[in-house]
């Protein structure tokens, strides 16, 4: 609009130099014509502040559109901007938190998507160190204390009477975070399975997701599976350990992952 005007500016102005006895005729014929071409589009312009106030909407959208979006709460994994039935390959070296990782996405799963259902696969732990670490993690309280509350709540870790009040948070926030778990538990939304389970081969974890997958609650779940880690699964037909991690991993990602329907999470 603004190249318009000045196109008719220009024209008025050369109007007055061929005529200028004509002046406040030629005003007014400007003035006319100004009205008529610019008037419909001046009307719909926005004012400053209502261009601010949409402006505000628009970035309000966005950040609910990224919030919706995150299902892990965890950037390196959200950033991915997953679709349905991913694959991951987590690898590094030992004991740097790997397990925590998958601990952490695998409650974020749950508490972000009420559709989503976590089958839990540890090869390293048996299912009470493992549920003892998605307790601390959802408490956000001490391992040692999720290791034995009752007896930590009044003698252990904390031994001086002033840190009664400590341990009885400790205490309500291990009951609060249990009783979740407990919960997706029964409504099979997060299934552990520990190195206790049984599961050692390829075909284990297939029976097992097999079973998972075609629970009544789950069928139609946004289904996460972590293996962890992976390189600790049997390929009966390979002896040759360094072919046999490339087995697995195409395994779940070529047999699992599309027969099952699972997002899956595996640590080396």
């Amino acid at each position: 609009m603004a190249k318009e005007l000045e196109k008719e500016s220009k024209v008025f102005i050369a109007q007055i130099k061929d005529d200028p006895m004509n002046f406040e005729e030629g005003l007014l014929r400007f003035k006319d014509e100004m009205r008529k071409k610019f008037n419909g589009k001046m009307k719909n312009r926005k004012s400053f502040k209502e261009m601010s106030i949409e402006q505000s909407r628009r970035l309000e959208e966005r950040k609910q559109e990224k919030k919706d979006k995150r299902f892990f709460s965890f950037s390196p994994l959200d950033d991915l901007t997953l679709t349905e039935s991913a694959f991951i390959a987590l690898a590094g070296k030992p004991n740097t938190g790997k397990t925590q990782v998958l601990v952490n996405a695998s409650i974020n799963a749950l508490i972000n998507d009420r559709s989503a259902a976590v089958l839990f696969v540890s090869l390293d732990d048996v299912f009470s160190k493992v549920k003892n670490r998605f307790l601390a993690n959802l408490a956000n309280i001490n391992t040692s204390f999720v290791a034995d509350p009752f007896y930590n709540a009044h003698m252990g870790l904390y031994t001086s009477q002033k840190d009664m009040s400590v341990k009885m948070k400790f205490q309500q926030a291990y009951q609060m975070a249990n009783k979740i778990i407990e919960d997706w538990m029964l409504e099979d939304r997060l299934i552990i399975l520990g190195s206790d389970s049984g599961i050692s081969t390829i075909y284990d974890l297939e029976a097992v997701c097999k079973e998972h997958s075609s629970k009544e609650k789950v069928k139609d779940a946004n289904k996460l599976l972590i293996v962890d880690p992976s390189s600790k699964l049997i390929v009966p037909e390979e002896s040759d350990k360094n072919k046999s991690i490339s087995i697995i991993s195409n395994f779940i990602k070529n047999v699992i992952i599309p027969k099952y329907d699972y997002t899956a999470i595996q640590n080396y």
